[in-house]
């Protein structure tokens, strides 16, 4: 039986929500299930037995102690399960990056779930999470020291499948064409997250892709609708925007660190692609902050 929680808990910032625990799947394996999918993420731990699941094009034989990694939006069917066989399923929601999210490291987690549409591996040290969660779904969810035990256990969760995700994207993904394409945007993102100072930097993401500067501009086109140029103005355009905001580094400094030699180019630069000049920028910030802090004290 599916327990629908809907239980908010976040992770830094970001807003995350446990949508519904099956603790025990193998009491509806004689009832219908059709082919479906979800608009949340929905993970399946085989903690006995085994069992097929039928997910996008591909069948997935599960074996006891393995996990399955659902994205949104995927349709995916059980295609065998014996009476031996149990599992888990647990459904929870978090958000699309967003430019709104402040924590790069949150953010990373975001692209991380994001980057895939099926994950599968071994459970590991995850299992022992997973069965606390399958214990504390059998408790009464209107007691408060259950909601923040799953809350609690939740966040570990999403950092752990999180986790799990980046150690294979970062194996040898050769012979799967799918975790190729995974692997290789996960490369091109943390290339604009690490290397925007660059010039020049395509000729060195083309390298490390094993591609022209043509193909390369052309897989960015279909990731991002944008070329190499276009992206690393959006992605400096960003940080620069949000340092001009949130520190009280100098403009010349923050020209620095987005690899202009000389601040006329970058404030032309910020100009140019936000309509205002650095200064303004820091100024409008400024007041904003100050308009905040003023409606707060009035209330």
């Amino acid at each position: 039986m599916d327990h629908v929680y809907m239980l908010d808990f976040r992770i830094e910032e970001i807003p995350c929500q446990l949508i519904t625990i099956s603790p025990d799947y193998r009491a509806q394996i004689e009832a219908p299930y059709y082919r479906h999918q979800h608009q949340y993420f929905e993970l399946h731990y085989v903690y006995e037995g085994e069992c097929e699941l039928d997910i996008g094009d591909r069948i997935h034989e599960m074996h006891k102690d393995e996990i399955c990694l659902i994205a949104p939006g995927i349709y995916h069917s059980v295609k065998s399960q014996p009476d031996t066989a149990g599992r888990l399923c647990i459904g929870f929601e978090v958000p699309r990056p967003s430019l709104e999210y402040k924590n790069r490291e949150a953010v990373m987690l975001l692209e991380t779930l994001n980057s895939l549409d099926v994950f599968r591996g071994e459970a590991g040290d995850t299992s022992q999470i997973l069965r606390r969660i399958q214990e504390a779904s059998g408790k009464s969810i209107h007691k408060l020291v259950v909601r923040e035990e799953l809350r609690a256990l939740s966040e570990i969760l999403v950092l752990e499948l999180s986790q799990k995700i980046n150690r294979k994207l970062l194996t040898d993904p050769s012979g799967d064409p799918e975790l190729e394409r995974i692997c290789r945007n996960y490369k091109i993102g943390e290339f604009f997250n690490n290397s925007f100072y660059l010039r020049d930097g395509d000729e060195i993401l083309a390298a490390e892709l094993g591609v022209s500067r043509r193909q390369l501009n052309r897989i960015l086109n279909e990731q991002y609708g944008m070329n190499y140029r276009e992206k690393m103005n959006e992605v400096r355009l960003e940080i620069s925007t949000d340092l001009l905001k949130s520190t009280q580094k100098s403009i010349g400094e923050i020209s620095e660190l987005m690899g202009y030699s000389c601040t006329a180019n970058f404030c032309s630069f910020v100009k140019k692609m936000a309509g205002k000049t650095p200064l303004e920028i820091r100024k409008e910030s400024k007041r904003q902050t100050v308009k905040e802090s003023n409606t707060y004290r009035s209330v």
